[in-house]
């Protein structure tokens, strides 16, 4: 068994092959440079489980070393990702996305912005947020349904999407619907019941005098 070298919250190996962090991790990310950030927590729960950002450096040897902690209050974090380009964390932690300044020898806090509006305080979460590919966005997932883009440089919220759809009475559903398709793929239209008994009792009282031929006629 490797001995282990134990700090305050993180726990790695002598031989550097693994690391434990005391706390539930809900997200992990891997930067190109080889920085490995960990995100977790008790949430605000009174466990005395702390919530915390963890950097880490993966060796080119596949070693772990410890960077820094960074403590993220009463929220637990449930997503990290690393900026593309710059060296920052985008971090879902309670009802708000932390931005997190990366550094060789630790990390700071540069704003945070609330990024979940439900007024169901049980499900009021960011659950993941993510820099969108050039750098210029963060997009976010809620625990109200929605996924709102935001501007990183000013934090203005750009666009909103998803949500539940809204809920149509059948009676305007049937109208916004009046076709369907057999099993040859041929639309149809429903039959009116209304209409086709007005047309039945066309053609009965017609009946008769559609029957009457030219030849049977006598002239007065």
């Amino acid at each position: 068994m490797p001995k282990e070298v134990e700090g305050p919250d993180v726990t790695i190996t002598e031989e550097g092959r693994g690391a434990t962090l005391k706390l539930p991790l809900f997200g992990v990310d891997v930067q190109a440079t080889g920085f490995l950030a960990v995100g977790g927590g008790g949430g605000a729960a009174k466990t005395g489980i702390t919530n915390k950002i963890a950097l880490l450096r993966l060796q080119p040897t596949g070693n772990l070393e410890e960077v820094a902690l960074l403590d993220t209050a009463l929220d637990a974090v449930k997503s990290v990702a690393f900026h593309p380009d710059q060296d920052l964390i985008a971090a879902a932690a309670g009802k708000s996305v932390q931005i997190v300044s990366v550094k060789k020898k630790g990390m700071s806090l540069v704003r945070s912005f609330v990024a979940d509006f439900s007024s169901d305080e049980e499900s009021a979460e960011v659950k993941c947020a993510r820099f969108t590919p050039d750098g210029k966005r963060i997009v976010t997932a809620g625990g109200d349904g929605l996924i709102r883009v935001w501007d990183l440089e000013d934090s203005r919220l750009l666009a909103t999407l998803g949500g539940p759809r809204p809920s149509v009475p059948a009676g305007a559903a049937a109208a916004a619907a009046p076709a369907t398709a057999d099993r040859g793929q041929q639309l149809h239209r429903r039959p009116n019941k209304a209409a086709a008994a007005g047309t039945d009792a066309d053609a009965d009282a017609a009946g008769p005098q559609q029957q009457r031929h030219p030849g049977n006629e006598q002239s007065g």
